[in-house]
């Protein structure tokens, strides 16, 4: 009779099942929202730096009186006045946006006539030629200040629009928070000065002037109508005893230039080392001002092709990147750079750097901003378009309605707004948005030709004290810097952990594998900030002091390990079997203490045997012997090569050899058979590094440089014990789950235990492995505080060892604090956010997919 039981289960359980289903179910998708939210908000913050502008405003006016041609112009950083410089011999002012006329202010002198104007680079300082020879300096100030609403004048304004207001000189704007914005004009004449080197008619000026107004510095180079050219450097200073100002005005006269040069403009540098003169054929002729002694020509370049009329020159901000324009539409940019073998007195070329798309007719004007790489340009039709220089990104186009020349463009200090000035009279005041000019695909991810560098470069510098200073945001050496640390600290940590999880699985005894799991696993509960200031103020000061013995010590320990394990072969079997893995982890740490005792007694002996004498110093001088470092380099994959070699060609012969002989026999051959590949390995390794220094090759410049002090190797050192223990557990945990009948069967078929261990068990564990190094890859790609403090957080691309490296994630954490919210340098960082979560999402889809097929080969064991 069979008995059945009925089985019940209580409510409560059923309940408490149901209810985990549902909390499992929605945290797993909860996680998948998270993960993808974040993508989200990541792809939001970087979006806007690949966007142009976006126009805010526009109003089209018509002046009264327009002006038939403007010398010079300029605009407030508020875009509220403009002032026209006229040849009549007048500053005229207008309200940007609605083009009332404010006050003139009369700078022409009686009886003689303005023959030449020229603006300094931020549009402050103007110099006027005269047809008499003289030349007036006029400081161009828009004062503006911040006042409550009740300090405004009751009367007398006039309403310009819903904002502004006006009392003829002064504009009133209206701000939140029961403020008013005062804008006003107030140029400061200067009393003329006679040069002293002709009363001829100043035909052509360029200006720069710097300084404060107590002691100031003008310098000045003029082309007066009989074609001489002279260098003029105006010294003022006041005395601060009797107010008195005294001027010094020293003159040099510059090479001439050819009889047919058809002059068009001439350019000065922010700094007044470089004079340009530019003539109508495309020919420029480079000055070099260094020794305003002793000026030199030092080159003459066509910037456009042969036949091409020149119609516009202009310097940028930081005076060395020169915006050349042409009859035919085309717009380029010119900056000098070193070259030793052109042979030009000062050793510098002016060569091309970007050509940007050509514009429909001929670029008649080109108004660079004062405070960064962007620049307006208009053409003959009225065509207006904002550029920035390094990005080439196009931020604003303005196509007019009907061709209508234009006689001024003001581009406005804050690269915020545009203002044209039409011949026909019209005014067009553009604002736009373009809160991120300078960033693209091409200057985040490709090689940029920047001012001063002697080539295109991957390049990240995002701050400096400069002015001219032009923002660099390559992304490229950060994601080297973080390929470079993860790399070289799993070569330092996948070796040692997984040979550390075999050791542990499968050849010490239970109970010492119960003590060095778990304490493999409190290593992985170290902080990294602790390893990472350990690293910078223990390690990095030690290594640089002994980093002969650091070398040395590579290449002893694997040496002395394998002589122990022949050693070892040796020991009576009952005390080899009596002693289990206590004697051997016990015999290894002799070993590590042995060579690195070693290695500190011989170093000096290695450094002058090897490195003539001092590690560090052969390192920067190439001309030494290459040899030994690539004996070095080339010894792994010397023994692999020899290894391989054996064991397709020799391995089975040996075996038979040995199952013929007694056992001490084979003890004596087996040492023999080894000390004999060594030497062979040896000799082969030593001919290889030989013959590859003799073609040339040297591992300096690549692999190996110029040390310093937190380098490459320490945060591999650091980084690699922060990754070991991780690899370790789970590369351990793997090996364990191989079931012990393989283990069994293949002991049973007359294997030994490193057979075994290699035939058998690592191939069953093969996905688990995998996935613990790309763990540990992942857990490497994504270090911080390692790199921060012991990298020396260089950007560059330099796969030596002996140098720094910045990574994504250092950076991140180094300059978000002090990233302006919504700045680029703030989207530029979450950018490379995004990059490192794509790289780790890569890593991960790549170890996932590699870790399914081990896994299918696995089960077919």
């Amino acid at each position: 009779m069979t008995l059945r039981r009925e089985k019940t289960v209580r409510k409560t359980v059923l309940w408490a099942d149901r209810l985990a289903d549902r909390v499992i179910t929605v945290g797993g998708i909860s996680v998948i929202v998270a993960v993808l939210g974040i993508l989200v908000f990541l792809v939001v913050e970087v979006m806007p730096l690949f966007s142009g502008a976006r126009i805010m405003e526009s109003s089209r006016r018509t002046l009264a009186n327009p002006p038939t041609a403007v010398l010079a112009s300029g605009m407030d950083e508020y875009h509220t006045l403009v002032y026209l410089v006229l040849p009549e011999g007048s500053i005229r002012v207008i309200h940007a946006e609605t083009g009332v006329d404010l006050e003139s202010v009369p700078i022409e002198r009686e009886g003689v006539e303005i023959r030449s104007v020229a603006e300094t680079m931020d549009r402050e300082h103007l110099a006027i030629g005269y047809s008499d020879g003289k030349v007036q300096m006029v400081d161009l100030k828009f004062n503006v200040q911040v006042i409550p609403e009740g300090q405004v004048p009751a009367t007398g304004l006039t309403s310009l629009n819903a904002r502004d207001r006006t009392d003829g000189k002064s504009v009133y704007s209206l701000l939140p928070g029961q403020q008013v914005r005062v804008v006003r004009f107030t140029p400061i004449m200067e009393e003329p000065v006679s040069l002293g080197t002709s009363d001829r008619a100043v035909t052509a000026i360029a200006f720069q002037s710097g300084g404060k107004a107590e002691r100031s510095t003008s310098i000045l180079v003029t082309r007066t109508e009989d074609g001489l050219l002279n260098l003029n450097r105006i010294e003022r200073r006041l005395n601060l005893m009797t107010g008195q100002m005294k001027t010094v005005i020293e003159n040099t006269e510059l090479p001439g230039l050819p009889d047919n040069v058809e002059l068009f403009s001439m350019c000065l540098s922010e700094q007044a080392d470089t004079l340009l003169i530019a003539a109508m054929d495309g020919r420029v002729f480079r000055y070099n001002l260094q020794k305003p002694d002793q000026p030199v020509l030092a080159e003459t370049i066509r910037v456009l092709p042969q036949g091409v009329r020149l119609t516009a020159i202009h310097y940028l901000v930081g005076g060395q990147a020169v915006l050349v324009g042409g009859a035919d539409g085309s717009l380029r940019l010119f900056f000098p750079i070193n070259e030793e073998t052109m042979g030009t007195p000062d050793k510098r070329v002016l060569v091309e750097a970007r050509r940007f798309d050509p514009l429909p007719d001929a670029v008649v004007q080109i108004s660079p901003a004062s405070r960064g790489k962007t620049f307006a340009v208009s053409t003959a039709s009225g065509h207006v378009r904002v550029i920035h220089a390094t990005s080439r990104k196009t931020l604003l186009d303005v196509v007019p309605a009907a061709s209508d020349p234009p006689t001024a463009t003001i581009l406005s200090p804050r690269m915020d707004a545009v203002f044209s000035l039409f011949r026909s009279g019209s005014t067009d005041l553009v604002r736009f948005s373009a809160p991120h000019p300078e960033t693209d695909f091409a200057t985040l991810f490709e090689r940029v030709w920047y001012e001063g560098y002697p080539q295109p470069t991957f390049t990240w510098q995002s701050s400096s004290g400069s002015d001219s200073f032009e923002s660099k945001f390559s992304l490229v050496p950060l994601i080297f810097g973080s390929v470079k640390a993860a790399l070289y600290s799993l070569l330092f940590a996948v070796p040692i952990a997984i040979l550390a999880a075999i050791y542990t699985s499968e050849f010490v005894h239970p109970r010492v594998r119960g003590m060095l799991k778990p304490t493999m696993e409190i290593m992985a509960s170290i902080p990294s900030v602790v390893l990472g200031f350990i690293a910078a103020l223990v390690l990095a000061p030690v290594v640089e002091n002994w980093v002969a013995a650091v070398m040395m010590t590579f290449m002893l320990l694997p040496v002395l390990l394998f002589a122990a394990s022949i050693l070892w072969q040796w020991v009576p079997q009952h005390f080899a079997e009596y002693s289990g893995g206590w004697a051997r982890m016990g015999g290894a740490g002799l070993v590590i203490c042995l060579a690195m005792w070693g290695s500190i007694e011989g170093s000096a002996w290695f450094e002058s045997a090897f490195f003539g004498g001092d590690f560090k110093m052969w390192l920067t001088q190439s001309p030494m012997q290459a040899t030994p470092m690539l004996f070095i380099l080339f010894f792994p994959v010397t023994v692999v090569l020899m290894g391989f070699l054996y064991h397709r060609f020799i391995n089975s012969w040996m075996i038979r050899f040995y199952s013929c002989i007694s056992l001490k026999t084979a003890r004596i051959y087996d040492a023999l058979r080894w000390a004999g590949l060594a030497a062979i390995a040896v000799v082969l390794n030593l001919a290889i590094a030989s013959a590859v220094a003799a073609l040339g090759f040297d591992a300096r410049g690549w692999i190996v440089g110029t040390y310093v002090q937190r380098n490459t190797l320490i945060v591999g050192f650091a980084m690699g014990f922060a990754v070991i223990p991780l690899i370790f557990s789970i590369a351990e945990d793997a090996l364990n789950a191989v079931p012990n009948h393989l283990r069994a069967a293949s002991l049973a078929c007359g294997a030994t235990r490193w057979q075994t261990v290699f035939f058998v068990v690592l191939p069953a564990a093969m996905s688990g492995v995998f996935s613990a190094a790309m763990i540990g890859l992942g857990r490497a790609v994504g270090e911080t505080m390692i790199v921060v403090m012991a990298a020396g957080n260089t950007p560059i691309l330099d796969w030596n060892i002996f140098n720094g490296l910045r990574s994504l994630s250092a950076t991140i954490a180094v300059e978000l604090p002090e990233a302006v919210k919504g700045g680029t340098l703030y989207r530029v960082l979450f950018l490379s956010a995004l990059v490192l979560f794509a790289m780790t999402f890569v890593i991960n889809t790549v170890a996932e997919i590699v870790r399914l097929r081990f896994r299918k080969r696995a089960a077919q064991l």
